[in-house]
């Protein structure tokens, strides 16, 4: 979707409705999970110009907003347009957690912040009833208020260590042959084992992933994103080295063993 994006979101749409399906509005993730890539932000006005011709609400989900781990290059958030630049305003929206940026999914807090009024009174008036606890508020608080640690200490430190763990990773998986999209951005890059199915059926995949786990190693398979083409996995790198290591070398162990056994 990151190549032509626009356009593949017009024939969808055309696609969709010539089947009689109702679309009320556009999902977009940036960062892209799995895939890990980042949206321009040409991609983005296209996507808010076509939501405002057919009148559908568009949400933007940048759950992985400060994951980029490579230095000079920066996600593209919905935040950074300016009121003129947001053709329906209504209809459009962002979505936040502390889960992935700052690690924090045990507490479950996230926001939304609505660029219009009326979504946001309703989702207002149903906060009551989502409410976190006044600990959390203080923590969440306390931490956010300390901008000089935020910027110079916790976000360097973790996007100098996913840095290296993506590096570990790429060249595990070059040294084994196994071909994967290249990031700059996320908790996770995607690899193609296509190679090392039976067949290129979502079956074969299952049992690609389950040879894996019988190895000690859980990889997310592509049907899990509702990808059409079996044999990719996404491979969660944001763990310590040291575990990384191990989860390699049964990855790739796995991967000999199929390649042998081909043979």
């Amino acid at each position: 979707m990151m190549v032509n994006g626009a356009i593949i979101i017009h024939i969808l749409y055309f696609l969709f409705s010539i089947q009689g399906l109702t679309i009320r509005g556009l999902f977009l993730m940036n960062p892209h999970n799995p895939q890990g890539e980042i949206y321009s932000r040409e991609m983005i006005k296209d996507c808010l110009q076509f939501c405002h011709k057919h009148s559908l609400h568009i949400i933007f989900d940048e759950i992985y907003l400060t994951g980029g781990f490579v230095e000079g290059v920066q996600t593209t958030s919905i935040l950074q347009f300016k009121p003129e630049d947001i053709p329906d305003p209504e209809r459009t929206h962002f979505i936040w957690g502390f889960s992935k940026d700052f690690a924090m999914s045990g507490f479950r807090v996230g926001l939304y912040y609505g660029f219009g009024s009326e979504v946001k009174t309703v989702i207002q008036n149903q906060c009551r009833f989502t409410r976190f606890s006044a600990n959390m508020h203080v923590v969440l608080a306390n931490m956010l208020k300390d901008k000089d640690w935020i910027d110079n200490v916790y976000m360097a430190t973790n996007q100098k260590r996913l840095r290296e763990c993506y590096q570990f990773v790429s060249s595990k998986l070059t040294l084994a042959g196994i071909p994967f999209l290249e990031t700059t951005c996320g908790l996770f890059l995607y690899a193609d084992f296509r190679k090392f199915l039976k067949n290129q059926s979502f079956n074969s995949e299952i049992d690609l992933w389950n040879k894996l786990l019988d190895a000690g190693v859980h990889l997310s398979p592509s049907k899990a994103f509702r990808s059409d083409e079996p044999g990719w996995f996404r491979i969660v790198f944001s763990v310590p080295i040291d575990q990384l290591k191990i989860g390699m070398e049964r990855i790739s162990q796995v991967c000999k063993e199929i390649v042998t056994n081909k043979s």
